[in-house]
């Protein structure tokens, strides 16, 4: 087995026996787990795969996996495959696990005119708000079929011009969201048909205005400090006010899209060529199997389409809890909305997967963003959250952490002290005060599992960010209230 060998301060370049270049960004203080090193080992492997599929004509000759590289948040999944932070480039296939289930999962956030001391004035009440709009049925985000359809086949921009969003919020700028809100799609997928509802009256479901589980979340944060003056302000940043950030994706939208063509891939798979390590099934964007990438870029795209209407929703219920607690309209500016999990097609030709990670790209031709795209990366609970503009670094794939990065597994985290919650703020479905003990213990060591003791430092992570010339930081946010799905 070949040796990592540190490049820089905070580059390591990982060897392995296919030869296929593998990039660590990581300064010395970013703790790395072994094991994910080995799979991303295992991943460079799929080059032998490729060889084979090239031999039955599954793929053309020119397939290649190009390139692999990971940012300084680089930890293991909760199962098997690829870990979070890994980007990869590849030529003329496609590989959805590099995607995973959870498809457009992202970072939302907004700028709110709310002052910190305003927040904090409201007290209880505002959490009791939160929870009822969140988790008792006062959301109330009916559609129609034809609004569905419009969401899922061309994203905000379709939802908007169906009418299926609240009148003030579709003047949203979406030149402020990534692919202005809406991924290509062909229609809707046939897995996703039971979404659509009949075409008389209109619906609701438990999926849109959903945060979900694991670490995503809804929170609002106190900007604390500006490192750069003049992108901050050109953003919308306000020191002292509070901030929305969102991080939710495709919920079971995206695991039943993840499954449908996890099914696909392995029926289509060429008999005689053994199984991937993992499950990495390949699917060809060129040659004559060719439709089978397209069917699932189609529905990859159904999906997060929903993911990003699903992060409009949860900032817009965000935003009415402050409002009516406040007693006023409040002002809300879209900053940015980032996705992690997808897969790009790129000028050359060439495929880029996105594994738990954002993307970090600057355009001088930008007229919204001519120093490079916001970066979205959240600390926890207890800490700093962080907005940096992309450098468009090509040697991380122009790509970002998005996160700080786990360092503990869930069940180890859940055994841990569940006093570190204490002087926290979390709004989760179940008001823990007054519950009978055995109950509020399982609620806390739920919570555990995204306690900040089971997460990196985000402070040597946005070093490695800055040091490695990937993203720049802009602003610093302070976590106020923690809304946990």
């Amino acid at each position: 087995m070949k040796h990592a060998t540190r490049m820089d301060e905070n580059t390591i370049s990982i060897g392995n026996d296919a030869d296929v270049p593998i990039t660590l960004f990581a300064r010395d203080d970013v703790p790395i787990e072994r094991m994910a090193i080995a799979e991303a080992r295992k991943l460079s492997r799929l080059s032998v795969d490729v060889a084979r599929l090239k031999e039955t004509g599954f793929l053309v000759d020119d397939a290649a996996l190009q390139e692999i590289a990971l940012t300084p948040d680089f930890h293991l999944g909760d199962g098997r495959g690829i870990p979070i932070g890994t980007c990869l480039s590849t030529r003329s296939f496609i590989i959805p696990k590099a995607v995973g289930s959870d498809i457009c999962c992202g970072m939302r956030f907004a700028m709110t005119d709310v002052t910190t001391s305003e927040m904090e004035a409201i007290g209880e009440p505002l959490d009791r708000k939160l929870r009822h709009i969140f988790f008792e049925g006062g959301r109330n985000i009916a559609m129609s079929a034809d609004q569905r359809r419009a969401l899922f086949r061309d994203g905000l921009p379709g939802l908007f011009e169906a009418g299926g969003a609240p009148a003030h919020a579709r003047n949203e700028n979406l030149s402020r969201v990534h692919n202005q809100g809406s991924f290509d799609t062909r229609d809707v997928d046939s897995c996703l048909a039971d979404f659509i509802v009949g075409s008389g009256g209109v619906s609701r479901d438990d999926q849109i205005g959903s945060i979900g589980g694991g670490n995503h979340f809804v929170e609002l944060q106190s900007v604390e400090e500006i490192v750069e003056r003049q992108t901050a302000y050109t953003w919308g940043l306000r020191k002292g006010c509070v901030a929305i950030m969102a991080h939710s994706g495709s919920v079971s939208i995206g695991a039943r899209i993840a499954q449908a063509f996890h099914e696909a891939a392995r029926a289509c798979w060429p008999e005689g060529v053994v199984k991937p390590d993992n499950d990495f099934f390949m699917l060809p964007t060129e040659g004559p199997c060719s439709g089978h990438g397209d069917g699932y870029l189609s529905a990859m795209g159904n999906g997060a389409n929903f993911a990003v209407a699903n992060r409009f929703y949860l900032t817009v219920m965000a935003a009415r809890a402050l409002s009516d607690c406040l007693g006023r309209a409040i002002e809300l500016t879209l900053v940015y909305d980032a996705p992690h999990n997808l897969i790009w097609p790129q000028a050359d030709g060439s495929w880029l997967h996105r594994k738990g990670a954002c993307p970090s790209t600057h355009d001088d031709c930008d007229p919204e963003f001519p120093d490079g795209h916001p970066v979205i990366v959240p600390g926890s609970m207890g800490t700093s959250s962080w907005l940096l503009r992309g450098l468009g670094n090509v040697s991380s794939l122009c790509s970002a952490a998005h996160g700080a990065g786990r360092i503990k597994p869930r069940g180890a985290a859940r055994k841990r002290d569940a006093n570190e919650l204490n002087h926290l703020r979390i709004v989760t479905k179940i008001d823990r005060k007054g519950l009978r003990s055995d109950i509020a213990q399982f609620v806390a060591a739920s919570l555990m599992e995204e306690a900040p003791s089971c997460y990196k430092d985000p402070g040597p992570v946005i070093e490695t960010l800055k040091g490695a010339k990937i993203a720049a930081p802009v602003a610093r946010m302070r976590p106020m209230l923690t809304v946990k799905g």
